[in-house]
This record gives structure tokens, C-alpha cells and sequence, in this order.
């Protein structure tokens, strides 16, 4: 790593930049423009932006709040808003030209067809942008741009599409084209999902649970990890985690695609990749130096069985004194014959087996202390490392999975102690067993991290929290299951039938509608 990090003290003011001027020849880049001398403010409009309720701030919303300053923007950031009325108010108090908002959840697209129907109902000509992992150009058309059709409603894919939509909505023509075109392609979409969701053609429920995973139990002997129960894990030493980054992550922020340490040699944007990489270990270094990132972690192993698509977990072997309940989901879309229907009960032993198996948990965080480094940031007008602490704490906390992961596999639970695998293999998932995490392709309803936070006692044990939309505060925080059979692997859940529907909502205690606003986009119905 190289020294530390000279934080410059000067003013937050937008830099005089054309809006239209984007990555073009003759222009600057992104990144040149983030490192350019400020200079006088410019007004090219006023974009409100905001996470959608019940959600946290996001690297993806913090790039793009600096790509609109960079572009000569006056941005109002509501942080997390309350209400979509909320929202609204502020972008009429404010006379926003753009509204933006991010989604990390697919459980959060209900409150963003809400934001869309109240900018509606306050009558607003403005442009309404949503982004985030949680969304998709299908969920923006079916469920969100419908309620919303005075502006342009339109879903940013990344840092890239954003520039380029933003070169249009300066332009009034160009802005109307692009309504236009929208509207257009909305209204195909919308057909298309609806088509293909009815002509997807899905297993009962029935027939996929008897296709489930085929495995050998009465040859399986479970592997008892070091210790039952959960385990607060203390002094955590920040720089034995740099060696588990995946710095790829890093170039993305500053609109550089590549992968690491192959960008180095790309004869376009090496240089500059090999500039960012050298600024993040200075940061990273003062940042370990300082002890600026606090981070922490809890894990748990617990005697478990499964029930049907149901995992039981219990706090003695016997299985006698039961815990709780983790539910999954069963892969129903017809695929190959021969294929089994996944779901991640297959991989516990089953009750009526009479084998004792063992499932795993983890939260971890390193978002802890990020947000007094942002504020440095901010004041000091330093938009390149606004982005670039937030990206850092983000690899970091992968980084801590990552290693905790190998930990466990080699010694806490130690079903694979003669493992020896590269940092790359690792990423690659290159090892035995798995940590899915509710929210993700195998797993894709997040109501289900409340019963693992409950399990691993975190509020209490980090100071972590979850939101009323389930995402982790800080943000820069990874949780999930440990499961160590052989057999187990990660899969896509795909579309799910209504008399699954109907059996998570009885198995979960939840009301069907509330289950299907969780699967929105898993569906084979509308």
C-alpha cells in the first residue's frame, strides 16, 4: 500500500461542467471529472434523490448523486424517506426537474409503484429515475412506470445508461423522444412478461418436491462443527482482510470495466485503473492505520433436520428443543428431464432419516464508523472518495464473508481441513458447501433474515439492524446460512407456482398477498 491520504479542504459546490458533455471526445470522463479543480457552481437542475423506504444508502446511489454534482446538478439528498407522500412533497418544495430513487430490495417494488402514483397525484413535471439491484427494466414497465405518466419514467441500469439518460432530459426534444420511445418499449415489455408468465409452464408442487435432490442419507455421517451455539467474534483485525478484497468491485465504481489485475493492461483505461487502485490502498491504508472501519462478526451452528422444504434447527442434538424454522422454496418451471427441482432443504439430512446434520449462520459487518468518514469527505468537497470509502467498506465486508467462510470450511466447522484454494478460487466458489443469503437467486424472499437475525441474536451481538424492507443497516453487511453437504450447490428458485404460493404463506404465518409482494418477479401469475 502507499501513504496515507491528503484530504483537500474545499468547498461542496458543483463543478462548471455542461450537462450535455458527457464521456464523448473532446469531453471528460467521469473519473476526470470527479479529480478536476472545483470550480464555480453551475445550475443544470435540481434532481431530490432518496432510498425507497424501509431501505439504506447504497454505492450505487452515492456514484450517482456524484455524477449528477460532477454535471453541474444541485442534488437534495433525503437519505431513507418515510412515506412516498414524503417524497413527493419534497420534490414540489424543492421543484425538482428529477426525482431519483434507489432500490436495493425486490421486496421494496410495492413502495415504489407508491412513489409513482404520489408523484402523480401531486401533478409533477419531472423525471423519475429508479435504479438498484432490486429493480430490472421489466419490474420498472409492469409495476412502476404504469402510475407514473406525466415525466419520463425510466430505469437506470448503471453509471453508463445514467450519463446518457441524463444528455437527453437536458435537451427538450430529446427529452420528448425519449418518452416517447419509452412508452413504446414499456408497452412491449409489459406484453412480453405477461405472456411469458403465463406460458411458462410450471410443476405442482407435488411433482417438484417428488423430484427433489437425490441424496444417498444412510451413507451421510454429518460433520460436528468446533461448537454449537453462536460465537461473537472480537478483535477482528481490519488489514488481515485487504488480502480477501476482490478489487474488481473497486474499478466499477469509477465507471472502469475490467477485471483485476487484468485492467491494468488495458491500453484505454489501465493507466487510470492502476491511478484509482493506488488511491484506494492509500485510503485503505490510513483507514486500518486509524482503525476507522470497525469489524464484526457472529456465527452460530446448530443441530438441524429438514421437514419437507422446511429446515428445523434446534438447540440440542436430540432434536428434542427446536429453535425455529427456516423455510425455502422449491424450483417448479419444467426444465430437463432427469434435472432435479432444488430447493436448499435437500441439502439437511431429512427427520425420518434419523441422522443428525448441521446448518450454519453468519452476520457480518464493516460498515461501522463509514458514515464519519463520508461526512470528512463531503465537507472537504472530496466526491472521488465519497465514492471511493463506501466501495471499500463494501469489499471489505465481502472480504470478511469470504475469509469467515474458509474458516469456517477449514477449522470452526472443519468439513474441509485439507482445503487450499486461492483467494480467486474462492470467489469463484471453488469449494465445498455454500452460504446463500435471503434475497439471492436460490433463496429470493427476504423475510427470512429476520429469522436468521433472530437466531444469531445480532441486533444485540453487532448493533446491526433491519429495516421494516429487510435491508441491513449499515449497508456494508453480508449475512447468510452455512451449508456444508457435498451436494449442495447454488441455484436460480425461478418461477413458482400459486400452490407453492399458498404453502410458504401457510408454512410462514404470512397472508398470500404479502407472500406474492415478496415473489413478485418468481410468479408464473399475475
Amino acid at each position: 500500500m502507499t501513504g496515507n491520504i491528503q484530504v483537500k479542504n474545499e468547498s461542496f459546490d458543483s463543478p462548471a461542467i455542461d450537462a450535455a458533455d458527457f464521456s464523448v471526445p473532446g469531453g471528460q470522463s467521469f473519473l476526470e471529472r470527479l479529480t478536476a479543480p472545483r470550480r464555480p457552481a453551475v445550475t443544470a437542475g435540481t434532481v431530490v434523490m432518496a432510498m425507497s423506504p424501509g431501505e439504506v444508502h447504497d454505492i450505487g446511489k452515492t456514484v450517482i448523486q456524484s455524477l449528477f454534482r460532477v454535471s453541474g446538478y444541485r442534488v437534495i439528498d433525503l437519505g431513507t424517506i418515510p412515506t412516498a407522500q414524503d417524497l413527493a412533497r419534497a420534490a414540489a418544495e424543492h421543484r425538482a426537474d428529477i426525482v431519483g430513487v434507489s432500490c436495493m430490495l425486490t421486496s421494496s417494488l410495492t413502495q415504489l409503484k407508491e412513489i409513482a402514483r404520489a408523484l402523480e397525484e401531486q401533478d409533477l413535471d419531472v423525471n423519475l429515475l429508479v435504479g438498484g439491484p432490486g429493480l430490472n427494466p421489466v419490474m420498472t414497465a409492469c409495476h412502476i412506470a404504469p402510475f407514473y405518466t406525466r415525466g419520463v419514467t425510466v430505469y437506470v441500469k448503471d453509471l453508463y445508461h445514467c450519463q446518457d439518460v441524463i444528455r437527453q432530459l437536458s435537451d427538450p426534444q430529446r427529452r420528448a423522444g425519449l418518452k416517447k420511445s419509452l412508452e413504446l418499449e414499456y408497452t412491449e415489455v409489459r406484453s412480453q412478461y405477461l405472456g411469458n408468465q403465463f406460458s411458462k409452464e410450471v410443476l405442482s408442487l407435488h411433482e417438484a418436491r417428488q423430484r427433489r435432490t437425490p441424496v444417498t442419507w444412510s451413507m451421510f455421517e454429518a460433520i460436528r462443527p468446533s461448537f454449537l451455539g453462536n460465537w461473537v467474534i472480537e478483535s477482528l483485525d481490519l488489514k488481515e482482510l485487504t488480502d480477501y478484497i476482490d478489487w474488481s468491485t473497486l474499478f466499477l465504481g469509477f465507471a472502469l470495466k475490467g477485471k483485476y489485475p487484468q485492467i491494468f493492461r488495458d491500453p484505454a483505461i489501465g493507466d487510470r485503473a492502476r491511478t484509482v487502485y493506488d488511491d484506494a490502498c492509500a485510503l485503505l491504508d490510513r483507514i486500518v492505520k486509524e482503525k476507522r472501519l470497525s469489524p464484526r462478526a457472529v456465527i452460530g451452528f446448530y443441530p438441524a433436520n429438514s421437514a419437507g422444504d422446511d429446515i428445523e434447527i434446534y438447540s440440542d442434538r436430540d432434536g428434542k428443543s427446536m429453535i425455529g424454522v427456516l423455510h425455502t422454496l422449491r424450483q417448479q418451471a419444467r426444465h430437463d428431464e432427469g434435472k432435479p427441482y432444488y430447493a436448499l432443504a435437500d441439502f439437511i439430512a431429512p427427520r425420518e432419516s434419523g441422522r443428525t446434520d448441521f446448518i450454519g449462520a453468519f452476520v457480518v459487518s464493516c460498515g461501522f464508523g463509514i458514515e464519519q468518514l463520508q461526512d470528512e469527505f463531503k465537507a472537504a468537497g472530496d466526491e472521488y472518495r465519497l465514492i471511493m470509502v463506501k466501495v471499500l467498506a463494501d469489499c471489505l465486508a465481502e472480504a470478511l464473508a469470504e475469509k469467515l467462510h474458509m474458516r469456517v470450511r477449514k477449522e470452526y466447522w472443519g468439513y474441509a481441513p485439507d482445503e487450499d484454494l486461492s483467494v480467486q478460487d474462492m470467489y469463484r466458489c471453488q469449494f465445498q458447501g455454500i452460504r446463500p443469503a435471503p434475497g439471492y437467486p436460490a433463496c429470493p424472499e427476504h423475510s427470512q433474515k429476520e429469522f436468521l437475525f433472530e437466531l444469531l441474536d445480532a441486533r444485540a451481538n453487532l448493533g446491526i439492524e433491519l429495516t421494516p424492507s429487510y435491508a441491513m443497516a449499515p449497508a456494508a453487511s453480508v449475512c447468510g446460512f452455512y451449508f456444508a453437504h457435498p451436494q449442495a450447490k447454488y441455484f436460480w428458485l425461478g418461477t413458482v407456482g400459486r400452490d407453492q404460493v399458498e404453502d410458504y404463506a401457510r408454512r410462514t404465518d404470512m397472508d398470500i398477498r404479502q407472500v406474492e409482494d415478496l415473489l413478485r418477479m418468481n410468479l408464473n401469475y399475475v
